[in-house]
This record gives C-alpha cells, structure tokens and sequence, in this order.
C-alpha cells in the first residue's frame, strides 16, 4: 500500500510541474502588445537569464539555498550570486534590455550589500571571507563602469551611486578588524 501511495505522489509532482510549466510557456506567449514593460518574459534555452519564463523558479531556489546556509556559507553565496547578477547584467545589456540590465546591476550590488552587512556582524575572524568579499566588490565596480557607456536609452545615473556605494563600502570593509 505504500508504494501505491509513493507512485502516486511521484505522478502527482510531476503532473504538477508539467502543469508549472505549461502555464510558463503560455504566459511568455501572451499578450505582447504592451511593450511598455520593464521586463518580459520568454522562453528560451541557453542560460537563464532574468527575461527567462523559468527565472522566477531560480529565484526560489537562490532564496532556498540562503536560507538553509551557515553564516560565512551566506556570505560565500551571496557573493557568487552578485557575480552571477553582474554576468547576467552585462548579457541582458548585449541583448538591448537595458532596463532589465539596470534592474539587474542594481540586484547584484544588493546581494553584495547582504553579504558585507553579514560579515560586519561575523563574531568570529575570516580573513579570507573578508578578502573574497573586497574582491567582489572591486570587480562588481569594474563591471559598473565598464557596461555604463554601453548605455545608451536609459539614465545611468543610479551606477553612479552604485559605484560610489561600492568604493564606501570597500573602504568601511579594508578598515574593519575583526574582534
């Protein structure tokens, strides 16, 4: 009788996500009459990126793994998801979506803002985490200005303050001494 009950729930997981899935693939077919949209949705195989039908999937899982992560595992994740961010941002730029890629720059200096906030709360010393995490904040600033002229619809305002943010924080964390 269990593994009557174990098949059918196996059945019903994946009727569930073929039923996820079709729903995605029909919602990325929709109306597209309203271009005014800062980002829309597509289906598309290759790497995910934030226009992906499937990105909000991601997201969830991101969520999951940072919630089930130690404190430096934390921070090790955020910093890997910036990067990630800051790929995608740069992608999404090549593709002519700027706004998304804005949107997107600006998530990846969050994550990055997280896991800064998180080692300024370490109790325990980790010079390497604290060097990990200068690193990406100096190659997120790098990314910042490098796709800032490549800009050419919207303002780039906001990856100056970015940028700014980024260099505060870079000297708030080369200053910081761990008890």
């Amino acid at each position: 009788m269990k593994k009557v009950n174990i098949l059918i729930s196996i059945a019903a997981i994946f009727f569930g996500f073929f039923v996820f899935t079709t729903s995605l693939i029909m919602a990325s077919q929709g109306d597209s009459s309203n271009s005014d949209k800062v980002s829309k949705k597509t289906l598309y195989f290759g790497r995910v990126l934030p226009d992906h039908s499937l990105y909000p999937v991601l997201m969830v899982f991101d969520k999951g793994l940072v919630s089930l992560s130690s404190e430096k595992a934390e921070i090790s994740l955020r910093i890997k998801m910036a990067q990630d961010r800051m790929v995608s941002s740069q992608m999404l730029l090549e593709k002519g979506n700027e706004p998304l890629a804005l949107s997107t720059m600006t998530k990846s200096q969050k994550y990055l803002i997280l896991a800064a906030q998180n080692f300024l709360q370490l109790e325990e010393d980790s010079p390497e985490l604290k060097i990990e995490l200068i690193t990406a904040f100096k190659q997120n600033t790098s990314g910042l200005k490098k796709c800032q002229d490549k800009f050419t619809n919207i303002n780039t305002t906001p990856i100056n303050d970015l940028i700014i943010e980024s260099d505060a924080l870079i000297t708030i964390l080369e200053n910081h001494s761990q008890k």
